[in-house]
């Protein structure tokens, strides 16, 4: 912005520079209000009270102490940061009482207040006197809230506070100046007639992303017009560019367009720019970028805790990766340090594999390209780009992108303004309208259940669209989303049978939906009538599903499935998905009476795949319905003699079941070491290194070798040869869930137990929680009885609050 009275002459200092006034803007929008609040000391505010007061509200008080920072720091320092020791001072010769930084304040102030040591511990680890004056050099938002601290605790400790040197340059204008560009430029005549309460101001903060908002990045500056237009079209956040060198250019984000999307409605994430395709990434220049993405994201306004995102993709062919991992983590490091979540954006030619990714970058956000790029072995992606060609919005070019909550439950961090934005409308863009924010939610549950019930009757759904209704109140689906699917398996291929519901049109459109070929059966009549949710069965699984994220593949625009309940928590391993496909038209029903069929994908017309794809995804629920599987009595298998038996999901035999026997335990363990499902320990809780890791013990089955037992507490050293049921029984877990092993045959244990018989495993994560917090342990626990554990220990039991111990009969 342009600013005028915070640019007036400070003593014969001169004027402060445009980029300190941005530094203390930004930070006074996000600095919590304990700072600004009324106490009983004789502080700051009672010092200058009668030069710029009486206080009225919150956010006066909040622009008044900028407008004493922005004349003290003139005083002090000339506004140079990086100022040292003062040499007119002759007490300043020791690490605690050298000055440092814009303030120039010393360690030796730490004692005025145990929230200034508290701030200093937390914020750099020590409180030592030499860390203490490279933080308030190097550390700016600390800089600035420790001298706010410090001057509501006491004036005694600065000299032009205490001795009123400051009041003359300090300005009532400087103040309304710093009240508008808050964020409350309607504020300073309402503040003047005491009508507005503090608490109504609104303030700029980070709050995590919900699964299934949709948004856009763009390389183009925003205005007010565009802004609102992306606003309309649906999305929620928009995610805008940081410059890698010092001077940003003029296209990047500024504090003025950052207001700009906040008073639009939409949220903010940041994105740096990577360099031209072919660099060469490095851990100098890493340091080198994010000192200045966090240089940037300090000056523009974002708060403490939103995401800044690193744009990793296009390095030139033949860097090692572990130039790459090094470049990475530096930057992680300097804009963590800043405060800010670090996320990654997997884009092509990132160089880095899939556990590299994973294992070796220092972050927990990823961000998916629209390239093809390896998946995140057991964490995921929070984020998901969608690229449609020449997609632009408002004459402006975007590429969309879907928020998810990770298998950790991570998840973006927006930069949102005023009260808490609401992200319980998942509607996708183009396609809905946000939900009324003031609606109870239980009125609008009752609203679209009635909606739901009245258009399934009308088309002979009520039995599944009932189902549909119960699964979601009973797990707490989300409420307000637009549009609904059933897949109606009852019905024919050769007719409609996927139906979307749209509650706000009160309308329901139907579409031709391909079953799984290893659903039809020997009659090939068009019928479903086997369900599996075993992988290799190419059949449909019946159930709910959740509707994730899309993604460019194969098929075109299409979008992944969640499976919710246990007759079909294979579906994203077993990749089903929906999708576009040739062999669903009506020139095929003319040609055969019936369309084709899928490996178990609700597969749907071409022309109508991105019509269905746009509505469901980022969260919605599809249901396929099969009327008879509520009869046990209906299971059987069909035999196929282009494929193995493929038996019911309602009924599935013992045999069916059963790992080829022809396996072998180094291969099984392989696969184990190969899964994105199962993580496995490299060390012990007891801190002892040694080879009889979870991990170890698994990599020298692999690799044809007996697996070591460790020698400390109870343990008796030596080798054993892991249990193959066991390793079965791993690998049968992960079709249904994603865990961690923390000991195998090693660690310590009771005299007698069976991990030293290599037949035991101790888990003690499921789907991304601990065990003692999560909700899975009890079928986990079952799940392991029935793959033929006969000593399964967990929550509950006497010593396994926080792991499930599954032991098979020993050898």
């Amino acid at each position: 912005m342009a600013f005028r009275a915070t640019k007036q002459k400070v003593l014969n200092r001169g004027i402060p520079p445009d980029g300190f006034l941005d530094e203390l803007i930004a930070w006074g929008r996000t600095a919590p209000d304990d700072i600004f609040a009324p106490n009983e000391n004789a502080d700051v505010y009672s010092s200058v009270v009668e030069v710029l007061g009486p206080w009225q509200g919150l956010p006066h008080r909040r622009a008044a102490m900028l407008e004493v920072m922005r004349v003290l720091a003139g005083f002090e320092s000339s506004w140079d940061w990086n100022a040292g020791v003062d040499s007119h001072n002759p007490t300043s010769t020791t690490p605690t009482t050298i000055e440092a930084g814009a303030w120039q304040v010393s360690a030796n102030s730490m004692v005025f207040g145990p929230e200034l040591k508290n701030l200093v511990l937390t914020k750099v680890g020590s409180l030592d006197g030499n860390a203490f004056q490279k933080a308030m050099k190097r550390d700016h938002l600390l800089a600035m809230e420790y001298i706010a601290r410090l001057l509501r605790r006491t004036v005694r400790a600065n000299g032009p506070v205490k001795r009123h040197e400051i009041d003359e340059w300090l300005r009532r204008d400087a103040v309304d100046e710093f009240l508008a560009v808050l964020g409350a430029p309607s504020m300073i005549r309402a503040l003047r007639s005491d009508s507005v309460e503090a608490d109504s101001i609104p303030s700029v903060r980070a709050e995590p992303a919900e699964a299934g908002m949709h948004g856009f990045d763009a390389n183009t500056k925003l205005t007010a017009t565009t802004a609102k237009a992306l606003k309309e079209a649906g999305f929620k956040f928009a995610i805008r560019y940081l410059s890698r060198k010092a001077k940003p250019p003029a296209k990047d984000l500024t504090a003025d367009e950052l207001d700009i999307i906040l008073d639009a409605g939409l949220a903010v994430m940041a994105v740096q720019h990577v360099a031209p395709s072919g660099w060469t990434p490095s851990d100098t220049l890493g340091v080198e970028c994010g000192d200045n993405a966090a240089a940037h994201a300090r000056a523009i306004g974002l708060p403490e805790k939103s995401s800044v995102w690193l744009d990793l993709e296009g390095i030139a062919a033949g860097t090692p990766a572990s130039a790459v991992i090094a470049y990475c983590n530096a930057w992680f490091k300097e804009v963590e340090s800043a405060g800010y979540t670090t996320g990654v954006y997997v884009g092509a030619n990132c160089i880095l594999s899939a556990d590299e990714l994973y294992l070796s970058l220092k972050t927990k956000h990823y961000w998916k390209s629209g390239s093809n790029v390896p998946d995140i072995p057991h964490r995921g992606y929070c984020m998901v780009q969608h690229i449609i060609p020449d997609d632009k919005i408002g004459g402006v070019s975007i590429d969309r992108n879907v928020t998810f909550v990770d298998a950790f439950g991570s998840a973006p961090m927006l930069v949102t303004r005023g009260p808490a934005m609401d992200v319980a409308a998942f509607a996708s863009p183009l396609l809905a309208e946000p939900a009324v924010a003031d609606a109870p939610a239980v009125a609008a549950r009752d609203n679209d259940e009635a909606i739901l019930r009245e258009l399934a009757a009308n088309h002979e759904l009520s039995a599944p669209m009932d189902t549909l209704i119960r699964f979601r109140n009973d797990h707490g689906a989300p409420i307000s989303a637009r549009y609904w699917a059933i897949a109606d398996f009852d019905r024919r291929s050769s007719e409609p049978r996927l139906f979307l519901f749209d509650v706000r049109d009160n309308h329901v459109q139907s579409y031709l939906c391909a079953h799984g070929k290893g659903s039809e059966g020997p009659t090939d009549d068009g019928y479903a009538s086997v369900f599996s949710n075993q992988p290799r069965s190419n059949c449909t699984s019946l159930g709910v599903y959740h509707c994730a994220e899309t993604y460019n593949g194969a098929h075109g625009f299409s979008m992944r499935l969640d499976g919710l309940e246990p007759s079909n928590s294979n579906a994203r391993a077993r990749a089903v998905v929906v999708h576009g496909a040739d062999y669903v038209s009506q020139d095929m029903i003319r040609r055969t009476g019936r369309i084709g069929r899928s490996d178990g994908c609700l597969a749907v017309e071409n022309r109508y795949a991105t019509e269905v794809v746009s509505a469901l995804t980022g969260g919605s629920l599809v249901l396929a319905w099969y009327s008879k599987a509520t009869r046990p009595a209906d299971a059987r298998f069909v035999a196929d003699s282009a494929a193995d038996e493929v038996w019911s999901e309602l009924e599935p035999p013992a045999a069916h079941l059963a790992m080829d026997a022809s396996e072998t335990t180094a291969s099984l363990a392989m696969r184990i070491l190969q899964s994105p499902k199962i993580v496995l320990a490299r060390g012990h809780s007891s801190g002892v290194q040694d080879n009889a890791t979870a991990f170890d013990n698994i990599k020298d089955t692999a690799e044809g070798r007996a697996a070591h037992r460790s020698s400390y507490g109870n343990a008796p050293g030596g080798v054993v040869n892991l249990d193959p049921r066991m390793l079965r029984g791993m690998l049968d877990l992960a079709e249904s869930f994603s865990f961690s092993v923390s000991e195998f045959c090693g660690g310590s244990h009771n005299t007698n137990s069976r991990h030293y018989a290599g037949c035991t495993a101790d888990i003690n994560t499921i789907n991304g929680q601990h065990v003692g917090a999560g909700p899975s342990a009890a079928s986990f626990q079952q799940r392991c009885r029935e793959l033929g554990a006969t000593e399964v220990l967990g929550p509950g039991d006497a010593g396994h609050s926080t792991h499930i111990h599954a032991g098979w009969p020993r050898p």
